[in-house]
């Protein structure tokens, strides 16, 4: 049950973020940055709520509210955070904190097998990269190059990873590994994936003061 519950947490993640991302597009801001630096706070704020409030607050019970019994929030079986908490809610938190390493990267990548395609046909199938049929330079880089590394979508990612951590790791240390492999992990995959397009300070000043 944790299991799927996990699996769904991640799959609705990942169609929520396609879908602020496409839809950011069309609120005509100034720049690009500006876009970015406003797409990330929508990002971070759904991914926080879905991930770890949501599990949450369903999960918990106040009898204090005299909440209906068909109501699905703060009707669950934990009036604290107990050993069967950490067991059962906790264990579902932790399998979807890891399943966030893996599953931003599968559309990804599947993204990227037609490049590669492209890229192998180009070289006539074979191992010698120097070898291409482009003529132009630009056309080279565009083939060459990876997707376009998309700023917003990673920002909210370590944010509510990082937000998420030091809200549940005093119960669960084990988040702090799980947070660490998460951040080699989108390094090292970013860094062999994506191109990487240079924007001024306000994106990242305006992470940082949010």
């Amino acid at each position: 049950m944790a299991l799927v519950t996990a699996a769904v947490v991640e799959i609705v993640n990942e169609i929520v973020v396609l879908i602020l991302v496409w839809t950011s597009k069309f609120q005509r801001y100034k720049n690009k940055t500006e876009e970015l630096a406003n797409s990330v706070p929508k990002i971070l704020f759904f991914q926080f709520i879905n991930t770890a409030l949501l599990i949450l607050i369903v999960n918990a019970k106040v009898p204090e509210l005299n909440v209906p019994s068909n109501f699905p929030l703060l009707n669950g079986n934990y009036v604290d955070f107990t050993v069967s908490w950490y067991r059962n809610v906790g264990t579902t938190l932790t399998i979807a904190m890891i399943m966030n390493i893996i599953t931003p990267h599968i559309a990804e990548n599947m993204l990227f097998m037609l490049p590669a395609i492209l890229r192998c046909i180009d070289r006539g199938c074979t191992r010698d990269i120097r070898k291409t049929r482009q003529v132009l330079q630009e056309d080279y880089e565009e083939l060459y190059t990876g997707e376009e590394f998309q700023f917003e979508v990673r920002y909210a990612q370590i944010s509510s990873a990082f937000f998420i951590t030091m809200m549940f790791s005093a119960g669960i240390p084990s988040l702090y590994i799980v947070l660490i492999v998460q951040m080699v992990v989108l390094f090292w995959l970013d860094k062999r994936n994506c191109k990487i397009f240079h924007h001024d300070n306000v994106l990242f000043y305006f992470i940082v003061l949010t």
